[in-house]
Parts: C-alpha cells; sequence; structure tokens
C-alpha cells in the first residue's frame, strides 16, 4: 500500500558508441566507450488503497522501447603520425652531424696558425659532440618509423524507439485496468530481378518484380489489483490469529 513496484521485461545490448584516446610513448590507441541499451517493457506501479478497502488507486507508468535499427560510422585511426614525428627528429640529427663536420674544418684552420693556444683542439671537441647529436637524432628517426601505423576504427549508433504512458486510475478489489491505443507500423520495400536486365528502361518492368510489406502491431498491458487483508488470509489458511 503505497509503495513502488518495478516490472521488467528487457533485454540488454551493449553498443560501441565512441572512442577515448589513450595516447603512449610514441603510438596512440583507443579504448571504446560501451553504452548498454534496454530492449523490452518496464512498468512501474504505485497502489493506495481507499479507506473503505474496496477501491484501489493505481498510479501506472509503463515504458516501451525498441531497438530499431544500428548504423555504423567507419573513419581512419590516426596512427600514421608516429612515423611524422620520428622523422622530424631524424632530418635534425643530419644536421647534427653536418656541424660536426664543420667542426673539423675548423679545428684544422686554427690548430695551424694558432700556435700552442689549442683553439683548434677546442673547436674540433665542438665539432665531434655535434656529431654525437647527430647520431642519437638518426635513432630516434629509427623509432619514429617503427610507429607508423593506421587502421580503420567503427562506431555503432543505434536508434531506439520509446513510448511512455502516465495515468492514474480508480479500481474496484478485483477490477482490471486495460492500457491500449499504442501502435506500431512497420513497412519495408523489397525488389529482385534480373541483373543487368532490370535497369534497362521501358523494359526493365518485365524482369523485376517489387513489392511492399507492413506490419502492424498493438501493444495491450492490463493490470489487475487485488486488495490482501492479513487476517483474513490467515483465517482462509486455517492459521489462528492471535
Amino acid at each position: 500500500n503505497g509503495q513502488l513496484a518495478t516490472i521488467s521485461d528487457v533485454t540488454t545490448r551493449p553498443f560501441v558508441i565512441g572512442l577515448l584516446p589513450v595516447v603512449g610513448t610514441g603510438a596512440v590507441g583507443f579504448q571504446p566507450i560501451i553504452q548498454p541499451l534496454t530492449d523490452g517493457i518496464v512498468l512501474t506501479v504505485v497502489a493506495v488503497i481507499s479507506a473503505d478497502r474496496r477501491f484501489v488507486r493505481l498510479s501506472l507508468s509503463p515504458q516501451f522501447n525498441n531497438v530499431v535499427d544500428v548504423f555504423t560510422f567507419s573513419f581512419a585511426s590516426g596512427g600514421a603520425g608516429g612515423g611524422a614525428i620520428g622523422g622530424g627528429f631524424g632530418q635534425g640529427g643530419g644536421g647534427g652531424g653536418f656541424g660536426g663536420g664543420g667542426g673539423g674544418f675548423g679545428g684544422g684552420g686554427f690548430g695551424g696558425g694558432g700556435g700552442g693556444l689549442g683553439f683548434g683542439g677546442i673547436g674540433g671537441a665542438g665539432g665531434g659532440f655535434g656529431g654525437g647529436g647527430g647520431g642519437i637524432g638518426g635513432g630516434q628517426n629509427q623509432q619514429g618509423q617503427g610507429g607508423a601505423a593506421g587502421g580503420t576504427l567503427t562506431v555503432q549508433q543505434p536508434v531506439q524507439e520509446s513510448i511512455n504512458v502516465s495515468t492514474t486510475v480508480s479500481v474496484p478489489d478485483g477490477g482490471t485496468v486495460l492500457l491500449g491505443g499504442i501502435k506500431r507500423l512497420r513497412e519495408g520495400r523489397n525488389m529482385a530481378g534480373v541483373p543487368i536486365l532490370n535497369k534497362i528502361p521501358y523494359i526493365s518492368r518485365l524482369f523485376k518484380n517489387s513489392g511492399v510489406g507492413r506490419e502492424t502491431e498493438s501493444v495491450m498491458l492490463m493490470v489487475t489489483p487485488r486488495i490482501i487483508i492479513q487476517e483474513e488470509e490467515e483465517e482462509a489458511l486455517g492459521i489462528p490469529v492471535q
């Protein structure tokens, strides 16, 4: 009496409605976003008994859910971006190697005319350091080429049909409430024919057959309340009432 009751007859179907990018070292992945959708009937009832225990006031809220169709959307992933970044680092490494060559040339020039000051030696060391940097850049280029991978990702787009009804009625004990008027109409078109010949103008009607199918569905819901008095039920079962 006065409590909320829920009755459901549904089927839960999971769908991949989106993708969440996950960025790692030299790679990009995608984590699917899964959302379950219900397909069926859910009925919510609140019953309140009158003071004379003759009538029941029902607050009914049925909900009809149906997954009509599922569309798919496909797109190319951006996995090749890792290879492009690695290539940029590789070009930088080539520049470092050129700097090393310049340092060696400077070392020869200043070493010959500088006497014992050793400026040429310092210049040569700088060039060698630049060359080492170029080698590191080349290694990063190879790593970038390894990350160059891509693919096709697919996202589902379900189409859900929902019908909601909310009403409040007063029913005598043992009476029945009939909820009707909920109709669904589905229409489909099919065509079959001989290949190529069914595309020729004017004579295509002789080589093809088309049909239209319609499906009508009426949904009705019956609810019958019954007042249960605990003392009367115990007496009918032969249980002594204290």
